[in-house]
């Protein structure tokens, strides 16, 4: 799980992507803050994002460490390549839904270059830019194309 002063993985302290929660199917299990890191995890976007403890949704939503603007998603690429974060809507609490993804929108306001483990997964580098991208919603998970 993320916390306010957690770090971003790195592989200073991880040589290789064993431990990462990766799902069969390739895709990886990440917690996230929501918001701009250079204002304290405050406003729109992605603060913080790391591979997603082993704990469970209700321990995780339960920690006394959980952040109001903490959710756990699914990073996957599609078949063009595209960097596509789906947020789990078991997550979403309704101060997210109205704060985060209001109108089917989902608001970065800096860029933000995806954590190294993201880039030694899947074989390349990603940086989100800032900018609004639309939110398409299904029954388990709302899932924004981010690049």
């Amino acid at each position: 799980m993320l916390y306010q002063n957690q770090e971003f993985y790195s592989p200073k302290n991880q040589q290789d992507n064993r431990s990462l929660p990766i799902k069969s199917d390739g895709n990886i299990d990440v917690d996230v803050i929501l918001g701009m890191s250079s204002k304290n995890c405050q406003f729109h976007g992605i603060c913080k994002i790391n591979p997603s403890s082993n704990m469970s949704h209700e321990d995780f939503m339960n920690s006394k460490d959980y952040l109001k603007n903490s959710l756990r998603g699914v990073l996957c690429l599609d078949s063009k390549k595209k960097l596509i974060l789906k947020f789990d809507r078991k997550t979403i609490t309704p101060y997210i839904q109205k704060k985060y993804l209001k109108d089917d929108l989902f608001i970065i306001n800096e860029s933000l270059e995806m954590p190294s483990f993201v880039s030694l997964h899947f074989g390349t580098s990603f940086t989100v830019k800032e900018g609004t991208y639309p939110i398409k919603k299904g029954k388990k998970y709302c899932q924004i194309v981010l690049n």
